[in-house]
C-alpha cells in the first residue's frame, strides 16, 4: 500500500511564490503566513499588489484561508503579539508589489 502524502499546508498567494507551510517530509518551513483583510476596499488594494486579480477565469478568489507570506512584507511591519510567540502584521500594512524586494535584500 502507498504512503499517504502529507498536506503541505498553507500556501503564499503571491504569483510565481510557491512558498509553503511545511515541505513535502512533513517539515515545518520557516515561513509565516498572513490572511489577507477583510474589506472590498482593502482585498482589492492587496490583489493589485500582489498582481492578481479575483475572477473565475484562473480560478483566483480571496477565502479566509488565503494567505501571503513573510517574504512580501517589510521585516518592520512584522511584529511579535506581546506575551507570545505568534507574530502579527502592524495595523495599515500592505504587502510588497509582487516584483519589489523588502529593503536590504540583495537580488540573488
Amino acid at each position: 500500500m502507498a504512503a499517504k502524502k502529507k498536506s503541505q499546508g498553507k500556501q503564499c498567494a503571491y504569483i510565481g511564490c510557491s512558498n509553503r507551510m511545511y515541505e513535502t517530509n512533513g517539515n515545518r518551513t520557516g515561513f509565516t503566513f498572513f490572511s489577507i483583510p477583510c474589506g472590498k476596499k482593502i482585498s482589492r488594494v492587496w490583489e493589485n499588489r500582489m498582481s492578481r486579480t479575483t475572477s473565475r477565469k484562473d480560478g483566483f478568489v480571496i477565502t479566509n484561508a488565503t494567505r501571503v507570506c513573510n517574504l512580501h512584507f517589510q521585516q518592520s511591519d512584522i511584529v511579535r503579539v506581546p506575551g507570545g510567540s505568534r507574530l502579527r502584521l502592524k495595523i495599515g500594512t500592505l504587502p510588497l508589489k509582487w516584483n519589489q524586494r523588502p529593503a536590504g535584500e540583495q537580488k540573488k
